[in-house]
């Protein structure tokens, strides 16, 4: 077996444990998807376009972390409107910033991570099921 072989063997491997993990874990492709597409649309602080409230995002109009959990858990009841979401918090550690994301089926939808997660309760100081409805809250 030369090189070349090896190497199409091991990338063969990695996709194929992959795919078994990501099976067996439960990964929701769908809340990726949101997920993903939500966080395209960019990061802008509340700070730096004098705005602040929760405001529903587009790809021509970034927001921060409020505006992202805001814009996917509208997305979310449009299209799923069954699945229960969650608004998380946690307060201002030692770094001194805050955050916030979204909680669905389990996992958490944020805009500091491509990927989604397991929802952890113990990350988050504050957890609450949310509408999204109207205005944000």
């Amino acid at each position: 077996m030369n090189v070349f072989q090896s190497v199409v063997l091991w990338v063969i491997f990695v996709v194929v444990v992959s795919f078994l993990m990501v099976g067996c874990t439960g990964y929701d492709y769908k809340l990726d998807t949101i997920n993903y597409k939500v966080n395209s649309y960019g990061y802008l602080s509340d700070y730096e376009h004098g705005e602040h409230g929760i405001k529903l995002m587009s790809p021509t109009q970034p927001g921060d972390c409020e505006d992202h959990a805001y814009t996917k858990c509208r997305m979310i009841k449009e299209q799923y409107p069954e699945i229960e979401t969650y608004f998380l918090s946690r307060k201002a550690g030692a770094g001194g910033v805050a955050h916030a994301a979204l909680a669905a089926n389990g996992f958490v939808l944020d805009n500091q991570s491509p990927l989604l997660y397991p929802y952890i309760k113990a990350d988050w100081s504050h957890s609450s099921y949310w509408l999204c409805l109207g205005d944000g809250f």
